[in-house]
């Protein structure tokens, strides 16, 4: 592997089960899409006060932004090789699907362009498949029912397109994990 990659997809696509995978046998280092104690510090400001999503998606698009200044861009300057498990595109397909964001003025405000320079990889499964998932977690609600569309997929792939070098789609049809692995290995060329 000579690049950093990010794994986007929606919700029980399985792409943190295959981003794990991919950095335990390859021993590169799986960066999660903000630091634990920032994502705490948000959710603890959203439980507290009373603010609007607007502000919700402003201060998670400052923080992301924040964390490709201070964490991801020093890593691609010195050719460290890292993993990211769903980042940018996730997050603003989220917010334009279940908040009603505009995302445009986020991708015009902060700049991206060192994300330009990274290759995503794209997890698809099946609607049916990722319910399944979601409900087997636990964590399927019914505000998640717009994240199981085709049009959350084809929103998040639209952003992903927009601020990546490259998207490889990786189709995650039976969903066996040393497969969707080995398939994702070949084409990282590892």
């Amino acid at each position: 592997m000579n690049r950093p990659f990010i794994f986007e997809g929606l919700d029980g696509a399985g792409k943190t089960t295959l981003a794990k995978n991919v950095a335990t046998y390859t021993g590169v280092n799986l960066i999660t899409r903000l630091s634990p104690d920032e994502d705490a510090k948000i959710k603890d400001l959203i439980k507290t006060k009373n603010i609007s999503v607007e502000e919700i998606h402003r201060l998670y698009m400052k923080a992301t932004h924040s964390h490709l200044v201070d964490v991801v861009q020093p890593k691609i300057k010195s050719g460290d090789m890292f993993l990211i498990d769903r980042w940018i595109a996730g997050m603003l397909a989220t917010h334009v699907l279940r908040k009603g964001i505009l995302a445009d003025w986020t991708i015009q405000r902060y700049d991206w362009k060192p994300v330009k320079s990274l290759d995503c990889i794209f997890v698809r499964v099946s609607t049916k498949v990722r319910k399944q998932r979601a409900m087997a977690r636990g964590t399927l609600t019914k505000t998640d029912k717009s994240s199981f569309s085709t049009k959350a997929e084809t929103v998040h792939l639209q952003f992903a397109q927009r601020l990546y070098r490259r998207v490889i789609l990786i189709e995650a049809t039976n969903f066996n994990k040393q497969e969707l692995l080995e398939e994702t290995l070949q084409i990282l060329k590892i």
